[in-house]
């Protein structure tokens, strides 16, 4: 098997959000859902679209998705991040409903609202999903820590907020 052939055997062709020890997240092509997907094991989980999502908050264009693992409770977490449609600031800064998908729980819960620059790039490390945030003024990593489920903000260096290009 050419390693190219990896992903065009999986037998879901949907867009990835993301992947963690293995295990593939993706988004479903119809907008009924998400599956997590083990193509070792060729297990499908399907996950339903979280309920609740306030008016203004599901333009499909904006949101923003993260997949993760939380080693203290042992649970993989599909992080997805509602901006408010229609409710840009001049400063580009929109205020964020978060949903959490617990692998082990089967369901979603909700987090904090988090304040966050239009169009963030997603990235994971350790235990945490980090998004590269900008605006016109400046540039920050906003992380979202899976075991606590909360945001925090962390400082990017001048070159970053200079206006270099990230990524």
């Amino acid at each position: 098997m050419k390693s190219s052939d990896i992903l065009t055997d999986l037998p879901v062709k949907f867009p990835i959000i993301g992947s963690c020890n293995g295990l593939i997240a993706s988004e479903t092509n119809n907008g009924d859902g998400f599956v997590i997907f083990n193509p070792t094991t060729k297990e499908i989980r399907k996950v339903p679209p979280p309920e609740h999502i306030p008016p203004g908050h599901d333009n499909p264009n904006l949101v923003n998705n993260g997949f993760g693992y939380d080693p203290v409770s042992d649970d993989y977490k599909l992080v997805i991040m509602f901006p408010p449609f229609g409710v840009l600031e001049e400063n580009g800064v929109v205020v964020s409903l978060t949903k959490i998908y617990s692998l082990k729980a089967g369901c979603w819960g909700t987090s904090s609202f988090h304040e966050t620059p239009y169009f963030p790039t997603f990235f994971r490390t350790s235990n945490d999903l980090y998004w590269i945030t900008c605006s016109s003024e400046d540039a920050r990593l906003v992380a979202f820590d899976l075991t606590c489920e909360r945001y925090r903000d962390v400082r990017c260096c001048s070159a970053i907020n200079a206006g270099s290009t990230l990524l």
